[in-house]
């Protein structure tokens, strides 16, 4: 083996210009891999974190008919079997009640349509971006508050600011309509237009008394400990006495916009993947096939003085890996340095109005995952592996005679 090494070695720089053309090749190949995985990886893993964020959790619990059609009607009572069952599920880290309803709020000068939120604030603080949220003014303290935050934009619209009355209008329990003046005492800023305008927060006791809900709420919101599978907290959930006769769904079902987006992304990256193999697989088989005319006679010389077949045929994969590893190794040094580039994330300030409207981040900072070295490490090694038996089965199979009578 050492033997061959050194030989498949010194064939390799026989012809340095065109195997530094194949090593490059490789190398651009792997590190345009690695550059598209972390951007996708980034915008990926950022989406579902944001999505997660903006008030969906890993998980909801709702009534059943809620998400057909999300109104107070749908509610359910917060027992304390329920709290037990949640609070005794390992798998769950965290989890809050909350009042979604639809409402309209009123200012001086401006009317506009949102999401009334009631939520316990010290458990929403560690669930949804309430908890990390830049503000003006300040957060509700406990679930007796007074109050109400609404977003920046939404502010701007409503053409109010921190310390205004407005007016919330809703549908109650009872089908007629509720409102209720309030005192702004903060305004969020999370830099994302479509969340600003969305919700409205008022402490959870404050909504349970304007819709006359006692200690109904219309969803729990789960965060489940890292590393958990959704789905199997959902199938325990759905078996616990307590919450089976509610609708326990993950963020995937329901948000399946950003979970198509999301499996669309890994997709992509094998087809990436695909594409880039298919490329390098054709210039590595010309490069072997070259190499292969050219040493006809000396591989003609190497049977006629005894060398089996299958040594010839290791001699060419040796080869073959030397020139993909070579390859895999320079790219992943370019890839490192790209990374190292792009550490502190590409700046879409340029289209923040389009961005902020669907909800995206304008720094788009690439993400790149140890799977994903793992699987172009192997890729690039199998294709070393299938680009060389063409090459390899034409040397064993030659004539050492008529190898040698070539010129």
């Amino acid at each position: 083996m050492k033997l061959l090494l050194h030989l498949a070695w010194r064939n390799i720089w026989r012809q340095w210009r065109r195997n530094s053309l194949i090593i490059i090749a490789v190398a651009i190949g792997v590190f345009s891999m690695i550059i598209y995985d972390a951007l996708l990886r980034g915008w990926q893993l950022s989406a579902i974190e944001d999505t997660v964020n903006n008030m969906s959790g890993h998980m909801k619990i709702h009534a059943q008919g809620y998400v057909d059609d999300p109104s107070v009607y749908h509610h359910f009572q917060l027992t304390q079997e329920l709290k037990s069952s949640l609070a005794q599920n390992q798998k769950i880290r965290m989890w809050t009640g909350r009042i979604n309803v639809p409402a309209v709020v009123v200012s001086e000068r401006e009317t506009r349509g949102l999401s009334l939120i009631g939520i316990d604030p010290q458990t929403e603080k560690q669930i949804s971006f309430v908890g990390g949220v830049k503000l003006q003014g300040k957060m509700l303290e406990d679930i007796n508050s007074s109050g109400v935050v609404i977003g920046k934009k939404m502010a701007e619209q409503l053409e109010t600011r921190l310390g205004k009355r407005i007016v919330i209008m809703t549908q109650g329990k009872d089908k007629q309509l509720k409102e209720i003046g309030l005192k702004i005492i903060g305004i969020y800023d999370t830099g994302v237009e479509a969340l600003e305008t969305s919700f409205a927060f008022i402490s959870r006791s404050k909504a349970q008394k304007l819709l006359g809900l006692d200690n109904g709420v219309t969803e729990i919101s789960i965060r489940v400990q890292d590393g958990v599978s959704l789905e199997s907290t959902q199938a325990e959930l759905a078996q616990s006495p307590a919450i089976k006769e509610l609708d326990a769904q993950t963020w995937k079902q329901l948000n399946r916009q950003m979970a198509i987006f999301t499996e669309f992304a890994e997709y992509n990256i094998w087809i990436w993947h695909f594409i880039m193999l298919i490329a390098l697989a054709f210039g590595l088989v010309n490069t072997l096939l070259t190499a292969f005319y050219e040493r006809i006679r000396e591989f003609g010389l190497f049977q006629a003085l005894g060398m089996k077949p299958g040594t010839i045929l290791k001699q060419v994969l040796i080869e073959s890996w030397l020139l993909v590893t070579l390859g895999l190794l320079l790219g992943f040094i370019f890839g490192a340095i790209g990374l190292e580039l792009l550490s502190d994330g590409i700046d879409l300030t340029a289209f923040a109005d389009g961005l902020d409207k669907m909800g995206f981040r304008k720094v788009w900072v690439p993400i790149y995952m140890w799977q994903d070295s793992v699987s172009i490490v192997v890729m690039i090694l199998l294709l070393g592996v299938f680009a060389s038996m063409f090459p390899a089965w034409r040397a064993v199979k030659m004539d050492p005679v008529e190898a040698l009578n070539k010129h």
